[in-house]
């Protein structure tokens, strides 16, 4: 008798089976069901901050399972994903919170449905809640020349943070671009920086320009580096003791354009802390809104551009978009500054030739020959005389 045909997985009935269980073998440990089936195959295919992002999101959903008793793939129905968003309203959660949870829930049951666990997506007329953009306000003038002229450009580091500063505001680069832009990267002369975006599944490489200020920021930041590179270190013979220090050569390793203290690359972490310390200096200063981040400078940057009236499509490829939707959301958070965009250039220039208004009598000798055709006169002004 010929052995029975096994049926393939997308035409099994997994409803039954548990949304994530544990097999715990002699020597391992094996996990199954369509939670982490999902998010392995996000760690192996998005970037690791993507793949963070969806790990976080289904914690949270398998949660709210949890404590509504839903274990099971067929019990995750439409209406699981209504009592799921009333949760997380009455939790607190923001509008734009609620919105990315539900777009990446979204996401994964249209995964199963595609894999093979679901006959459909059973989530597929769940609308997306709506939420407002967040607002923020732009990076006032004076809170940003106090920024920069909180760093000593005479010293290293000083001039580092001021680079940092610089690039931040003037290309709009993201912490993780920023940390890993080469010294080949970075072109003075023609004023533009080639940036990396790692995260990113688009064409990862942009060129970025950059303005002649920014230029004269990174050349100094070149110079101290140089300077300081040169120069040989004190550090002291033991660790963690008051004793003599010993001199010994400081050397570059890396080919990173910002550098530690160390001669390493720059990580995103120590970003971050230069501009936390930064801000708590700040407000010392009085300005109490100083609460700077990396992505508020981007946030910053792309907005002053729609304003100032530059081409979307520019736009987008300057900051590594892959669509137009997101660089429409910025002119949404600029809407009510939209009045103050101009085009740069009108299409009527030197096109309309409209006549010119000249106010009194003509001469009789341009009356006589007929020059003033098409020229037109305000109203005679009545003399003291009359």
């Amino acid at each position: 008798m010929a052995p029975t045909k096994r049926r393939p997985f997308h035409e099994m009935d997994h409803d039954h089976e548990l949304l994530r269980e544990e097999i715990v073998y002699a020597n391992r440990t094996e996990l199954r069901g369509p939670i982490p089936e999902f998010l392995a195959k996000k760690r192996a295919e998005q970037a690791p901050g993507t793949a963070a992002g969806y790990d976080v999101v289904l914690g949270v959903f398998e949660r709210f399972c949890k404590e509504n008793g839903i274990e099971t793939v067929g019990q995750v129905a439409e209406g699981v994903a209504h009592d799921f968003i009333t949760a997380e309203r009455e939790r607190g959660m923001s509008g734009l919170t609620i919105q990315d949870r539900v777009r990446r829930l979204k996401t994964w049951t249209r995964w199963m449905r595609k894999r093979g666990w679901t006959e459909r997506d059973r989530w597929e007329d769940v609308h997306t809640p709506r939420a407002d953009l967040a607002e923020f306000d732009l990076i006032d003038t004076e809170l940003r020349r106090a920024a920069f002229a909180h760093f000593d450009a005479r010293t290293f580091l000083g001039a580092r943070n001021q680079a940092i500063l610089a690039l931040l505001s003037d290309c709009g680069v993201r912490r993780d671009e920023l940390c890993i832009i080469k010294d080949a990267d970075v072109d003075l002369k023609d004023m533009q920086v080639r940036v990396y975006a790692p995260k990113t599944r688009q064409t990862r490489w942009r060129i970025v320009p950059f303005s002649g200020e920014t230029a004269a920021v990174l050349a100094n930041y070149v110079r101290l580096r140089e300077r300081y590179l040169a120069r040989p270190s004190r550090r002291r013979v033991t660790a963690r003791d008051d004793g003599p220090r010993a001199k010994a050569p400081r050397r570059l390793e890396t080919d990173c354009f910002l550098i530690s203290q160390s001669g390493g690359q720059l990580e995103g972490e120590s970003v971050a802390s230069v501009l936390d310390r930064l801000s708590v200096r700040l407000q010392e200063q009085g300005f109490a809104e100083a609460h700077l981040h990396a992505h508020l400078f981007r946030h910053d940057y792309i907005t002053r551009k729609a304003l100032d009236g530059e081409n979307p499509s520019v736009l987008k490829r300057w900051v590594g978009y892959r669509t137009f939707s997101m660089t429409d959301r910025y002119f949404g958070i600029a809407e009510s500054r939209l009045a103050a965009v101009r085009p740069k250039r009108s299409v009527l220039e030197g096109i309309v030739a409209l006549p010119q208004k000249k106010r009194g009598r003509p001469p009789d000798k341009a009356r006589a020959d007929g020059s003033l055709r098409g020229t037109v006169f305000g109203p005679k002004t009545q003399s003291a005389a009359d």
